[in-house]
């Protein structure tokens, strides 16, 4: 059931080809459930966003197979948004199946349908509980003020600081730089993580192959 993937954001140029809309879906389903079935949606994005990182980090891949994007308040899985704010990027076939499971309520989501676990691998589910295990707890404010102190965001900090409507394109090797902030979660050792990277490497020029 994991496999359901290859839709584009159109919004970007470098289109995600193994973006799995019903992943990203359910994961958001995945984190309201576990905040009483409504989340306030930045935190959400957060979570998920740590999540992907996280499964880089072990994997070579992330979960959501999601486009990054640098942004105001930290990384922003961009399909991801579209399908939470239903905007005109938003593939039809995305939001016929967000809506069976989550609502949009101001800026929470509300969980509308049981989570569906069948869609993820055995990794996806255990990461998708370590970051909440871990993370939980954490406002949206603090995972958003905490967010600029990894890489793939403190790269961009100027650029965004001189124009707070700006996105910047987000590279997801940087997902495997180490941040400014000590969090034990992420404690692959260096070694992993040249593998990691070499792995994703050969995937993303595969993947450039094709498109």
């Amino acid at each position: 059931m994991f496999q359901d993937v290859g839709d584009d954001c159109v919004r970007s140029k470098k289109t995600p080809r193994e973006f799995n809309y019903k992943k990203a879906v359910q994961a958001l389903n995945f984190f309201a459930e576990k905040e009483g079935n409504r989340i306030n949606y930045m935190k959400a994005l957060k979570l998920i966003w740590l999540a992907d990182r996280l499964h880089v980090n072990k994997f070579s891949r992330t979960i959501t197979g999601d486009k990054y994007f640098a942004m105001k308040n930290g990384p922003v899985a961009s399909c991801t948004y579209d399908i939470i704010l239903k905007s005109e990027f938003a593939n039809e076939k995305w939001l016929e199946y967000s809506d069976s499971y989550i609502f949009k309520i101001g800026y929470d989501i509300e969980s509308q349908g049981k989570f569906d676990e069948d869609e993820f691998s055995d990794s996806d589910l255990n990461i998708l509980e370590a970051i909440y295990d871990r993370l939980g707890h954490s406002t949206e404010k603090v995972l958003s003020n905490e967010s600029h102190l990894f890489p793939e965001w403190f790269k961009h900090k100027k650029a965004i600081e001189n124009d707070d409507k700006k996105r910047e394109d987000i590279d997801i090797l940087d997902f495997l730089e180490t941040p400014s902030i000590y969090l034990d979660i992420f404690n692959e050792s260096e070694e992993n993580l040249v593998m990691a990277r070499e792995e994703l490497k050969f995937k993303t020029a595969i993947g450039n192959s094709f498109s």
